[in-house]
């Protein structure tokens, strides 16, 4: 059975459900706009409640629709500009450079894993990935790195955590 998503939309289009719809809510219909396949319109209630509401979480699963639809450029300037109003987000910033490390951005993703290991020296996603990404230029650091992110988390090697078989 089909459910009719019209007035919840209409109700976040005009603004009428700011003071009626959470965060969570919002995320709710956008997963069930996307699931069925109305993803402009599950981006469009993203947006009114990032507009409405500013959390990290709905930027996340907005830039990822974003991306889903291939439009991975605007999700990147969406996260750039978060940053610029909210440094210290690291979970925006690791997304963002994933993304960019995506798009083969390489240089900005290791600006922004660098950044991330200023504010969190063991980040274990920002030592692999930046390791990885510096290995061709700087090997010595890229050493450095994955030997600290292998250190931290003995496990969790080339982005993949290995349980013990013994």
């Amino acid at each position: 059975m089909a459910t009719d998503t019209a007035p919840v939309r209409s109700a976040v289009a005009t603004g009428g459900a700011g003071a009626f719809f959470s965060l969570s809510l919002s995320c709710a219909l956008a997963g069930t706009l996307d699931r069925a396949k109305q993803r402009d319109q599950a981006i469009s209630v993203l947006n009114k409640s990032l507009a409405d509401r500013p959390s990290n979480s709905a930027l996340l699963l907005l830039t990822t629709y974003m991306v889903q639809a291939k439009d991975g450029g605007r999700a990147a300037d969406l996260m750039s500009k978060w940053l610029a109003g909210k440094p210290d987000d690291l979970t925006i910033r690791i997304a963002y450079a994933n993304l960019l490390m995506q798009q083969e951005d390489n240089a900005r993703a290791a600006d922004q894993y660098e950044a991330v290991l200023k504010q969190a020296p063991n980040n274990v996603i920002a030592l692999n990935n930046l390791g990885w990404l510096i290995q061709g230029r700087d090997p010595k650091k890229a050493i450095s790195l994955l030997s600290v992110a292998l250190k931290a988390m003995p496990n969790f090697i080339c982005g993949t955590v290995f349980t013990n078989a013994s």
